[in-house]
């Protein structure tokens, strides 16, 4: 066991990806997305092939504040091409149930934020759409609200939700909401047990 098994260290995440154009990158996520710019950097490759480098011979990037979390991109072309959130995409888990659904309502609301779908996974308060034993069927079928958008460079960001805080590591949630594997619903559930919830 290490520090990393803790679900409550005293950690921010950390990502960093590519876009071919930084000076519009850092309009769209600080002016349009709404993060908030920490610095721009610019680093030299241990590689130089397949890089675009600027005329100083470094690769310029920026990094900004994603809802406190600490993203980095940089100048390139996007890796993999992409049409769904597979084979990579990221974004921050929400604990307050306000606060997210206030960056959906933005996000839906804002003419340059490309949102491919915000919904329920299962609405609460039950599953009562799923039928005994195809729990496993709807990937880790928890109570919870995603939004995905794309940047303008096909990057997927998904944001969600979770009702019960518990079933945010678990998998195969029942029909009436208990966790049947995994998860840590004793220090989920505890540790936020002081956050006020939304009546849906």
């Amino acid at each position: 066991m290490t520090i990393l098994s803790d679900c409550f260290t005293k950690t921010i995440w950390h990502n960093a990806y590519t876009i071919p154009d930084i000076v519009e990158g850092k309009r769209w996520y600080i002016d349009v997305l709404g993060c908030t710019l920490a610095c721009d950097f610019s680093i030299t490759p241990e590689g130089k092939e397949h890089v675009h480098m600027d005329e100083g011979g470094v690769v310029p990037g920026f990094i900004f504040s994603f809802a406190g979390h600490h993203i980095s991109v940089i100048q390139g072309e996007t890796s993999v091409p992409q049409d769904t959130r597979l084979p990579r995409h990221s974004g921050p888990i929400f604990l307050d149930e306000k606060e997210y659904f206030e960056v959906v309502d933005y996000c839906v609301n804002h003419p340059e934020i490309n949102v491919i779908s915000a919904k329920w996974n299962s609405k609460p308060p039950y599953f009562d759409d799923i039928a005994p034993g195809d729990e496993g069927k709807y990937g880790q079928n928890a109570q919870c609200h995603h939004i995905r958008i794309k940047d303008p460079w096909g990057n997927w960001i998904e944001m969600k939700y979770y009702k019960h805080l518990g079933q945010i590591l678990a998998q195969n949630i029942s029909k009436h909401g208990n966790v049947t594997t995994g998860g840590f619903p004793e220090l989920y559930d505890k540790k936020y047990e002081d956050i006020q919830f939304l009546k849906i």
